[in-house]
């Protein structure tokens, strides 16, 4: 197929110029999307964030490749070292919140998206963020609570 071919060139490309860390971040990507491979995915998108460290971009799109495989301990880690590092960005803050929504850590996406709030007043995104982070948040109190009480 295609996405094969592809692969194949960017792999005799990585091979010949293995320092580099664009070429390493489109292999990564290409194999995330089209391979059942995420282990050998990821591994060329961390080795792109190890040879440009300090490019935002390359940390940025690695754990949102996290977050869509649904590591979110891993991307979340990764995230929050990002934010650290950087001047407050929009697709950081709003991504982090939206990570600590799937992986159920909802008080930590409600001071996520207050945080993006903060930085980005009224924005629509963020504020649907905001209310389904409250809304499962409070579901999940109501159903432990009524678990606790059958005990």
């Amino acid at each position: 197929s295609e996405w094969k071919s592809e692969a194949a060139l960017l792999s005799s490309a990585v091979m010949l110029s293995p320092r580099s860390a664009a070429l390493h971040h489109q292999l990564g990507w290409l194999l995330f999307l089209e391979s059942s491979d995420q282990k050998y995915a990821f591994s060329h998108l961390q080795t792109a964030v190890e040879l440009k460290p300090d490019s935002l971009g390359y940390r940025w799109s690695y754990a949102h490749a996290l977050l869509i495989a649904k590591k979110f301990k891993s991307s979340i880690s990764i995230q929050t070292k990002v934010l650290k590092g950087t001047e407050v960005h929009f697709a950081l803050l709003h991504t982090l919140a939206v990570s600590y929504h799937y992986a159920n850590l909802f008080e930590e996406s409600i001071h996520m998206c207050q945080e993006t709030l903060r930085a980005y007043p009224e924005h629509a995104w963020t504020l649907n963020n905001l209310a389904a982070a409250q809304f499962y948040g409070r579901s999940i109190t109501s159903a432990n609570m009524e678990n606790e009480e059958k005990l």
